[in-house]
Parts: C-alpha cells; structure tokens; sequence
C-alpha cells in the first residue's frame, strides 16, 4: 500500500508510485519512508527527490578498469572491502 501521499492522488500515479515503492530496497527504501510528507505530494515531487537524491550516481562514471584496479588495504577485512567495492560499483 502506497503511504508517502497526504492527498490522494490520481489512479496513474499512485499505481506509478507503488510500483516505484515496491522496487526500493535498504538505503533506498530508508530515504523514501524518511522523506517528508511535503516533500512528497505528488508523483512528480517523488521523481524529483529520487533524482536529487542519487544524481551522482550519474555523476560518476566508474568504468571496468577502475574495478579491476580497487585492491584490498593491507589492515582492510574482507567484507569491508567487498562493501568498498560493491559501493563503487554502484
């Protein structure tokens, strides 16, 4: 059930905004339920904090060789590393 919305919103876009809810996993789905209600009226509110929120992603462009480049710090675990990595892949 789509719960951001203060004012109910059109057919479209609440099937839309579901549909966008229900694609969000851990830090997305975070930022999305501790967005505030007024920054969230409508379907076009939402795209816009979405974009403004992980436009770096865009921003940066990682390329394969950069991947294969990152090592493990001498100090650094494993999962810690793993995470260094998957971040960046990101």
């Amino acid at each position: 059930m789509y719960m951001r919305a203060m004012q109910p919103l059109g057919a479209i876009e609440e099937i839309l905004a579901q549909m966008f809810q229900n694609t969000l996993t851990r830090a997305t789905l975070r930022w999305f339920f501790n967005m505030e209600d007024n920054r969230a009226r409508n379907w076009e509110d939402i795209c816009g904090e979405f974009h403004n929120q992980y436009k770096y992603n865009i921003e940066v462009d990682v390329t394969r060789r950069d991947l294969e480049t990152t090592k493990q710090e001498p100090k650094e675990s494993f999962s810690a590393f793993i995470t260094k990595w998957r971040s960046k892949a990101a």
